[in-house]
């Protein structure tokens, strides 16, 4: 099933060229290269959206559970003022903003944040955030932080929906490991 099946309008973003993302850091890896050209797109995305309503960001590599549909989704804009995850890793290591028993379907601040959407003030909020943490390459992280720093955690699309194909991804939307190749590490 693809996004337009679930009723989403969508517009295909070209990532960031990767020998341009090479000429801003020439000492980074060429995993931290991609990782950097995925941060750069999505902000970019986040910057150009004239949207006076909800932003909806979801990666190349994600595929939708059974049972998904856009009404759904967006009643949740109306009981989330920021924004929500639509498929979200559950965090599991020590370190995690908010600790996995915490971590529901309306409290979660996870990282893997492949799709996700964030209202117009959202937006904003997040684009003064990411201007304050320019020294962290990976987006998910990035969101993660600014999740936690809006009072500890957005609601998750689909929770009840489980992992799909990678133990931890909750949402309505989950990585697909089994249909797309990653291109980060690869």
């Amino acid at each position: 099933m693809l996004l337009s099946d679930v009723g989403f309008n969508v517009e295909f973003v070209k990532p960031f060229d990767l020998g341009v993302v090479r000429a801003e850091h020439p000492s980074e890896t060429t995993e931290q290269i991609k990782v950097l050209s995925h941060r750069n797109t999505v902000v970019d995305i986040l910057k150009k959206s004239t949207s006076s309503g909800w932003t909806y960001i979801f990666e190349d590599d994600i595929s939708p559970h059974a049972g998904v549909t856009l009404s759904t989704i967006l009643a949740l804009e109306v009981s989330s003022d920021l924004g929500f995850y639509l498929g979200v890793c559950v965090p599991h290591e020590v370190d995690a903003v908010i600790p996995p028993p915490a971590c529901t379907g309306d409290r979660c601040c996870g990282r893997c944040a492949h799709a996700v959407a964030l209202s117009r003030e959202g937006r904003d909020e997040f684009l003064r955030y990411f201007d304050e943490v320019t020294h962290e390459n990976y987006f998910d992280v990035i969101f993660e932080a600014f999740c936690a720093n809006k009072g500890g955690g957005f609601k998750v699309y689909g929770w009840e929906m489980g992992y799909g194909n990678v133990e931890g991804h909750r949402g309505g939307f989950y990585q697909d490991r089994q249909q797309f190749e990653t291109g980060i590490g690869g």
